[in-house]
């Protein structure tokens, strides 16, 4: 019998084939033939499948679960990492590859990777605070990366503490944050929240007006800290640029100060003071006679005896006949020959000027004396031999004329333009060179005064012999 199979093969039997289907005819000694087919199968193809878990936090923790479908179990596992189970696990990241082998020794080979996952990260902003010590910062974050699903863990000063992600109201310091996502990786920061270096401060420097009553204070504001440029402020009347205030009076001021971003300080109860006021005083007005010399002793109010000589003094009077004979002592004399306002002007060590006035009154003495008798050669006193103009006032500028009169009227004797109290001018009681009788005589005189005045005076007197 002749055995033919249809992939060309004489044997009765066929062996190491492919799975497919294969015919055999089959032929006796008389080419009688028979044929019958038959199917050669086999077990389906292994297929792997790979699901990488990558490894959290940067840690060998990751895994590829490995599944297997096809071939004839049991199954043989080698890894490229030497583990032999099916998964592989506490894997770092990196590229792995697996080799299955069934129980017909058919093989099968894939690979796979384990990434890093990415790592949490965290973007902020911050707002400083402007005015030290003001609780006016803030923080903003903006996390990413990892598995999400954050929690946040704030710490600061002052035990402050907040699970928000944004914070507000803060005041200056550093603030750590722990962001952990649902793998429990975390990510940890510290995050300052600035304000200036230092507080804003305003100091001052005041000048006292120089005498009481002046508008010439000054104030000078010095600021600090804070941003400038600084904005200042003075009893409320607006905020300006420069810091310096002058023609102050005497007063309490307030100030304040006001920086580039808008924090203020105040500084209450500046204070322009004035020195202590003193005075002079003349005393009341007074009245002297003509060509009387007075001495004018000020009275110096609030100034110390041992301070006489830090203050000048100037006296002047409105009269130009009346001048101080010690213009600036502080005691000065005057000689005074008609009214006259005496001034006296005080001025301090700082410039302070106080002043005062006294008005001086003149009386006008314009009497003339001429004796109700004399004694010529008489063996009296000398000053009785003549008949003689007497006066004691200074007002008498000359006597112009001087006569002598009988009782009939005829001119014995005169004389001109002569000084009063003359002791050599006056009626020796003669006429002609003859002694005249004892009796009565009439006698005129004319007197200019030295304010322009002229006056006649007449009168009698009796010749003794």
């Amino acid at each position: 019998m002749l055995s033919n199979w249809d992939n060309g093969q004489t044997t009765a039997d066929l062996n190491n084939v492919l799975a497919g289907t294969y015919c055999l005819t089959i032929s006796d000694a008389n080419d009688c033939m028979a044929m019958a087919c038959t199917d050669v199968g086999e077990p389906p193809a292994m297929v792997l499948t790979t699901v990488p878990t990558n490894a959290a936090c940067n840690s060998p923790e990751g895994m590829i679960d490995l599944e297997v479908a096809g071939g004839n179990a049991p199954y043989q596992f080698i890894w490229s990492n030497g583990q032999t189970t099916e998964d592989a696990t506490n894997l770092l990241p990196g590229d792995y590859s697996v080799t299955v082998t069934d129980a017909n020794n058919c093989m099968a080979e894939i690979a796979a990777s384990i990434s890093e996952m990415t790592a949490i990260e965290v973007d902020f902003s911050t707002d400083a605070i402007l005015c030290k010590g003001d609780s006016t910062g803030s923080i903003s974050i903006n996390a990413s990366g990892g598995l999400g699903g954050y929690s946040y863990q704030w710490t600061g000063p002052n035990n402050f503490s907040s699970d928000e992600p944004d914070l507000d109201h803060l005041f200056a310091g550093i603030y750590s944050l722990q962001i952990e996502d649902i793998a429990g990786c975390s990510f940890e920061t510290a995050i300052e929240v600035t304000e200036p270096e230092d507080s804003l401060a305003l100091d001052v420097i005041a000048e006292d007006v120089s005498c009481p009553g002046s508008r010439d204070g000054a104030i000078s504001l010095v600021a600090t800290g804070g941003t400038p440029p600084y904005l200042y402020n003075l009893n409320g009347n607006g905020f300006f640029g420069n810091p310096n205030y002058i023609a102050l009076q005497t007063g309490i001021y307030d100030a304040i100060v006001q920086d580039n971003y808008g924090c203020f300080y105040d500084l209450p109860d500046i204070l322009i003071g004035e020195p202590e006021p003193f005075g002079v005083d003349l005393g009341d007005d007074r009245i002297v006679s003509y060509g009387q010399k007075i001495f004018i002793h000020p009275n110096l109010i609030n100034i110390d005896t041992a301070d006489f000589e830090n203050y000048s003094y100037s006296w002047t009077s409105n009269n130009p006949n009346v001048e101080p004979n010690d213009p600036i002592w502080r005691v000065s004399s005057f000689d005074v020959f008609s009214p006259t306002t005496v001034t006296l002007v005080v001025t301090s060590e700082s410039g302070c000027v106080e002043e005062d006035l006294l008005n001086i009154f003149v009386t006008t003495e314009r009497a003339i004396n001429v004796p109700t008798g004399f004694t010529p050669n008489n063996g009296g006193p000398a000053e009785n031999n003549l008949l003689r103009v007497h006066g004691k006032s200074k007002m008498v500028a000359n006597i112009a004329s001087f006569q002598v009169f009988d009782r009939w009227g005829e001119l014995l004797y005169e004389a001109f333009d002569f000084q009063v109290n003359d002791p050599d001018i006056g009626w020796d009681g003669t006429f002609k060179g003859k002694n005249m009788p004892p009796g009565v005589y009439v006698w005129y005189a004319n007197v200019n005064y030295v304010d322009g005045i002229s006056e006649n005076y007449k009168g009698h007197t009796t010749l003794i012999r």
